[in-house]
């Protein structure tokens, strides 16, 4: 039987890659460092074979344990996007879900198993075409489990048009809740649009009692989102 400890500390980042291998800042490394976190979510990220600079990075946070997402290079150099988790507590990988819509649905979602629950890191494809966006969010509905969620969902649930009730629809078939992050935005788009797209989802007894948005140091210099950093009730 799995024991999952009382409390831990998530922090989620875009890094805003862009399928394109790129080199951590290490103002990323010590914005990370001042959030203390015991797990961390890194999305839109690429690594194509393991990197020892950021792996001795992690190791600085006190986070040793590391899983990614296979890596998918869909034209020479350019690669989709990873999820890497890393976590202060012995990590294992679950087989990734079956029949992804296309190749990045398959890089972008990242399921393990550490600190005694059941985590997913996601990174939700910006699809262009509403047919390709409602098969994704159709073909996760039907794989997502565990005990959490969290990354980036690309929905901000504040609008009303159609494409952004698909976290809603999801939230209800899996009696998933969310908690609202404080801060006023996690993605600065071009000319200074803002939006709440990064999320944590938790069910069960596995709860999320707090959230926040944290852009310094991270937005707007290094990438455009900001850390989105979640504490978790995870007694069972």
């Amino acid at each position: 039987m799995r024991v999952a400890l009382e409390r831990m500390r998530l922090a989620t980042l875009n890094l805003n890659h862009r399928t394109r291998r790129s080199a951590i800042p290490g103002a990323i490394v010590d914005g990370h460092l001042g959030l203390a976190p015991d797990v961390v979510v890194l999305t839109e990220y690429v690594e194509p074979e393991p990197c020892r600079e950021m792996r001795a990075s992690l190791r600085r946070l006190g986070l040793d344990h590391v899983a990614v997402s296979s890596p998918i290079e869909y034209r020479p150099g350019r690669w989709s996007n990873q999820v890497l988790i890393a976590s202060r507590w012995p990590t294992s990988a679950a087989t990734p879900p079956d029949g992804p819509p296309d190749e990045s649905a398959q890089s972008n979602i990242l399921m393990v198993t550490t600190g005694g629950i059941d985590l997913i890191g996601l990174r939700v494809p910006m699809y262009t075409a509403a047919g390709d966006w409602y098969r994704y969010w159709r073909w996760l509905e039907g794989v997502i489990g565990g005990d959490l969620v969290i990354g980036d969902l690309n929905v901000d649930p504040a609008r009303s048009d159609r494409r952004a009730r698909v976290l809603a629809s999801l939230m209800q078939a899996g009696a998933w809740e969310r908690v609202e992050p404080m801060g006023s935005w996690s993605y600065m788009g071009r000319g200074g649009r803002a939006s709440r797209i990064d999320h944590v989802l938790f069910r069960g007894p596995v709860r999320a009692s707090a959230a926040r948005y944290v852009p310094e140091p991270f937005a707007p210099i290094h990438t455009d989102h900001a850390a989105l950093v979640a504490e978790i009730d995870a007694g069972r």
